[in-house]
């Protein structure tokens, strides 16, 4: 299913639909809320991807592990969405925040989410924004869930990545992939057999690339089964939604190399 809207699309889907402003910023967490309340689109409700959409930070698990997904089902009933309202998302730049969110809904099993292609930048292009902060609804939403099969653990990842029908893809730069340079991290380098594929090589002039590109560009990984990963599975959720786009099946490994390093005992390569 399509999860990618364009500004054109994102007008005609507004009236029904719970928009979040999901930006994120590695290293800068003050970023994204400072920026949403200077401008943004209209009506449309701040989401703090650490604390809306992590759980506390632990020994294991990675640098932003998932949040619980009943939580995540309260977060939005809590900004009024229903079963029969559009989930519309956006961030800025690099697509993820707005990818992460995206991810972390579909898990639930919801259907009518999508992500705007470009973000705010591309809105700004034809219509204004706003700094006003929207007040959140009296009535909360009421939403089902069928939880989405979407993820593996790092015991599936050490039972898997060494298979010919697998492929694991490490969405982050080279340089960082190669162990050049680690910003963020203790150890530098990647999971042993995991392969580089940087997720901001989906994106051309800050949208997605068309699916013909975007196939041309996965072409030598289509007929395996693909774990994602990244730093803490943040920038591997902008490889997935190029998947979907494109229809091919995937899993997420949420801990990523954050977590595969907090074991003593795993090797990394560079």
């Amino acid at each position: 299913m399509k999860h990618l809207i364009n500004v054109e699309e994102f007008e005609k889907l507004k009236e029904n639909s719970v928009i979040f402003d999901c930006r994120f910023a590695l290293g800068d967490n003050s970023y994204a809320k400072t920026a949403y309340e200077k401008e943004h689109i209209p009506n449309a409700y701040f989401i703090d991807l650490n604390k809306d959409l992590c759980k506390e930070v632990g020994k294991h698990g990675g640098f932003h592990p998932l949040k619980d997904d009943k939580d995540i089902k309260e977060l939005l009933e809590s900004y009024g969405v229903d079963d029969n309202k559009n989930i519309i998302i956006y961030d800025e730049g690099d697509i993820n925040g707005a990818s992460r969110m995206l991810f972390q809904v579909l898990r639930l099993g919801l259907k009518n989410v999508y992500v705007l292609d470009g973000g705010l930048n591309e809105y700004k292009k034809e219509h204004f924004v706003t700094s006003e902060i929207p007040k959140k609804p009296q009535n909360r939403g009421n939403i089902k869930i069928n939880l989405k099969d979407n993820c593996v653990d790092i015991n599936e990842v050490k039972e898997l990545k060494d298979k010919d029908s697998v492929v694991l893809i490490d969405s982050r730069s080279y340089q960082r992939y190669k162990g050049n340079e680690e910003p963020v991290y203790e150890k530098s380098g990647h999971i042993p057999s995991a392969i580089n594929m940087d997720a901001k090589e989906v994106l051309k002039n800050g949208k997605f690339k068309d699916p013909n590109e975007l196939k041309n560009h996965f072409k030598d990984i289509l007929d395996k089964k693909v774990i994602l990963s990244c730093g803490s599975g943040v920038s591997a959720c902008v490889n997935s939604l190029a998947l979907m786009q494109i229809g091919k099946e995937h899993k997420l490994y949420p801990g990523s190399f954050s977590d595969w390093i907090s074991y003593e005992e795993n090797e990394v390569e560079k």
